[in-house]
C-alpha cells in the first residue's frame, strides 16, 4: 500500500474457501471419489469485442492505478479455446494476465499464485495441479496470474518498502479486485464463484488470502505452502547448506551419496505401512540412523564416510535451539522427512560444485534482503548463529511475511472452502509444519474443521512435483464440487505417469489424519486396492515459534520505510 487512500475496500464478488481434513466426523456430503466432474453451468458469452477492453478504464483499489497495455485474441488450439488475453499493469510493477473464453466461460474465476520470490507473470510451476482438473481444460474459468507485485525472481526488490508490502500479503488481493472488475466489463456480470489455487509461495499466499481478505475468494487450494519463513528459509534452508558445507567450502554429501541414503531409509521404513512399495505412508512412523551405514574395513562400497553421516543426521534432526526445542514445527523434529533423500539433490545437495543450492539460494535471497528491510543490517547463513535469540532478532517481519494466523473462522464464516494438500518428500518446505499449522488452525475452528476445510499428505511426492510416486492430482474439481455442490471430498485419487503420459500407478489420499491402508489383496498400483484408515497418533509438534492469532501487522511506507502495526486501518 503506498499509504491511507488504499486501506478502502471494493465490494468484491466471491468469498475465500480454506479446506483441511476433517478429524472428527463433518457433517457435509461426502464423495467417495474425488475426480467425479462438476455439472456445467450454463456458458456466458462476452457482451463486448476484446480489442474494446482496452479503451475501458479499468477500476482499481482507491489510491491505486490499473492499466490494460496489451489485448488479443488467442485462437483455439487443440488444447485450448479461444480466449481474450489481456496484459495489464497495476502500478507501480503489478503485472498480470488475464485469459478470457469468448465461447466457453461458466461463470468462474481461476487465480494463480506464484513460486519463490515471484517476480514473473507467467505462473510456473502453480498450474500443474490444475491442469487435471476437465472444466479448466476445456476453458470454463477465466483465468489470471501476475507476477507478485515486482518484476524479477531473486529478493533484491526489497530495497523498495512499497514493493515489499505488495508481495508480502496485498499483491493477490489487489488482482482479484482488478480482475474481477475486468471479467465484468467483458462480460457484464461478475464471476458466479471465484477460486485460488497455488503451491510453495502461491501456497502461502492462498493462505494469506484466507486469513487477511477472507471474502475474496469462495474456494482455495494451498499447496505446500511457504507460510513461515523464518523457520523455514534460515532455521530450515540455511540450516540445511550450513550442515553440508566442509571447513574449506566444499559439499560433504554429494550426488552419489543420496541413493545410499535412500536405499537405507527404504530399507528401514517402507515395510512399516504394511506394504513394500518404495512408499513411506507416515515418515513418523519409523526411525532410520545413518551410521548404519558407516564404511568399514570389510564394507567400502555402498557406504558413508563419518562425516556424511554427522551431515545426514543433522539434515534429519533439524536445527534445535539450546534446549533441544526445533526451529520448524514438527514430531519428532524439524528436519527432512525419512524417504526424501532423493529430492535432496539440487535442494540440499549442488547439482555442481560452483553452482548454489536450493537452500542457499533461498537462506540467502531473505536474509541478505527481506529478513530487515528497513535497516541496512543483512545476514549470512555461514555465520549466524542457531539460537533463540537470533530467531527472536530475525522474527521482526513475520508478522507481515507469514501466513500463519491459525483463525479462519471469519474464512469459514463467509461459507469459504479449503483444500490444503502437500507431498510428504518434500525437501524445500517439510510437510510436518504444514501438519503443525492444520492443528493449530484445528484447535480455534474446532472439531467440526472438516466441514470448510481438509488436508492432504501425498507420500513420496516433491516439492509441488515429481517424487518417488504418484503426484499428479485435480484438486480443483474436487474444490468446485464442494463450493458449488456442497459435497466434501472424502477422497483424492493421484497418479503416477511414465514419460509417455501413460498412467502407471494411482493411489488415494485422505483427509489427514486418515492414510491409505492396502487391503492386502489388491492390485496396489491401483487405487480401488486401498481403504481409509484411522492414522496414527501423535504427540503436538514442538517448535520454538507459534501459532497465534492478531500477530498480522499491515504496513504503509512513510519516509520510505515500511511502518508496520496490528491496526488493518481503513484497508
Amino acid at each position: 500500500m503506498r499509504g491511507t487512500q488504499r486501506r478502502k475496500r471494493l465490494r468484491v464478488h466471491g468469498v475465500v474457501i480454506a479446506v483441511v481434513i476433517a478429524l472428527t466426523g463433518a457433517t457435509s456430503p461426502t464423495t467417495a471419489d474425488s475426480d467425479r466432474p462438476v455439472a456445467r453451468s450454463a456458458v456466458t458469452t462476452p457482451r463486448m469485442d476484446c480489442a474494446a477492453l482496452a479503451q475501458r478504464p479499468i477500476e482499481a483499489l482507491p489510491g491505486e492505478l490499473a492499466t490494460i497495455d496489451f489485448v488479443r485474441v488467442a485462437p483455439a488450439t487443440a488444447d485450448t479455446p479461444e480466449r481474450c488475453e489481456v496484459t495489464a499493469l497495476i502500478a507501480p510493477q503489478h503485472q498480470f494476465t488475464l485469459k478470457l473464453p469468448t465461447k466457453t466461460w461458466t461463470g468462474r474465476y481461476l487465480q494463480f499464485g506464484c513460486g519463490g520470490f515471484c517476480g514473473l507473470t507467467e505462473p510456473y510451476g502453480q498450474t500443474r495441479m490444475a491442469e487435471e482438473c476437465p472444466a479448466y481444460r476445456s476453458g470454463e474459468f477465466a483465468v489470471a496470474s501476475g507476477n507478485g507485485g515486482h518484476v524479477g525472481s531473486n529478493a533484491t526488490f526489497a530495497t523498495d518498502p512499497n514493493l515489499v508490502e505488495d508481495f508480502a500479503y496485498e499483491a493477490e488481493h489487489q488482482l482479484s479486485v482488478v480482475a474481477k472488475n475486468i471479467i465484468e466489463l467483458y462480460y457484464g456480470s461478475p464471476p458466479e464463484h471465484s477460486y485460488f489455487t497455488g503451491c510453495s509461495g502461491g501456497g502461502r499466499q492462498a493462505l494469506n488470502l484466507a486469513q487477511r481478505y477472507p471474502k475474496d475468494f469462495d474456494g482455495i487450494v494451498a499447496g505446500a505452502p511457504a507460510n513461515n519463513w523464518v523457520a523455514m528459509f534460515v532455521f530450515s534452508a540455511g540450516w540445511n547448506a550450513r550442515a553440508n558445507l566442509a571447513p574449506d567450502g566444499t559439499q560433504i554429501l554429494t550426488s552419489e551419496d543420496l541413493p545410499v541414503l535412500h536405499k537405507g531409509a527404504l530399507a528401514a521404513c517402507d515395510s512399516v505401512d504394511g506394504l513394500t512399495d518404495g512408499l513411506i505412508t507416515d515418515p513418523r512412523a519409523c526411525s532410520f540412523d545413518p551410521g548404519t551405514l558407516r564404511c568399514t574395513a570389510d564394507r567400502t562400497t555402498g557406504c558413508l564416510g563419518a562425516a556424511e553421516v554427522e551431515a545426514a543426521r543433522k539434515i534429519y534432526r533439524g536445527a534445535v535451539d539450546e534446549r533441544g526445542v526445533p526451529f520448524y514445527p514438527g514430531y519428532p523434529g524439524g528436519g527432512q522427512p525419512i524417504g526424501s533423500e532423493p529430492a535432496w539433490q539440487s535442494n540440499i545437495v549442488r547439482d555442481h560444485p560452483d553452482v548454489p543450492s536450493g537452500v542457499e539460494q533461498l537462506a540467502d535471497g531473505h536474509l541478505r534482503h527481506l529478513a530487515a528491510p528497513n535497516q541496512a543490517k543483512s545476514y549470512d547463513w555461514r555465520t549466524i548463529s542457531f539460537d533463540r535469540r537470533t530467531f527472536r532478532e530475525l522474527s521482526v517481519m513475520s508478522p507481515v511475511m507469514d501466513a500463519t494466523d491459525p483463525d479462519l473462522r471469519p474464512f469459514r464464516d463467509s461459507g469459504g472452502k479449503l483444500i490444503l494438500w502437500h507431498g510428504w518428500n518434500d525437501a524445500p518446505i517439510m510437510a510436518q509444519g504444514t501438519i503443525a499449522y492444520w492443528e493449530a488452525m484445528r484447535k480455534v475452528t474446532g472439531a467440526r474443521t472438516g466441514e470448510f476445510a481438509r488436508l492432504y499428505l501425498i507420500p513420496g511426492m516433491y516439492h509441488c512435483e515429481g517424487g518417488d510416486g504418484p503426484d499428479r492430482a485435480d484438486m480443483l474439481t474436487p474444490l468446485t464440487e464442494w463450493v458449488e455442490g456442497g459435497t466434501a471430498p472424502d477422497r483424492v485419487i493421484v497418479s503416477e505417469r511414465d514419460e509417455a503420459g501413460a498412467t502407471v500407478r494411482t493411489r488415494p489420499v485422505f483427509p489427514y489424519p486418515r492414510v491409505a491402508v492396502h487391503d492386502g489383496t489388491g492390485d496396489p498400483d491401483k487405487a480401488d486396492s486401498f481403504v481409509s484408515g484411522p492414522g496414527r497418533s501423535y504427540p503436538p509438534a514442538r517448535w520454538v515459534g507459534t501459532f497465534r492469532s492478531g500477530d498480522q501487522q499491515w504496513c504503509e511506507v512513510r519516509d520510505g520505510k515500511l511502518v508496520c502495526t496490528p491496526h488493518r486501518g481503513d484497508n
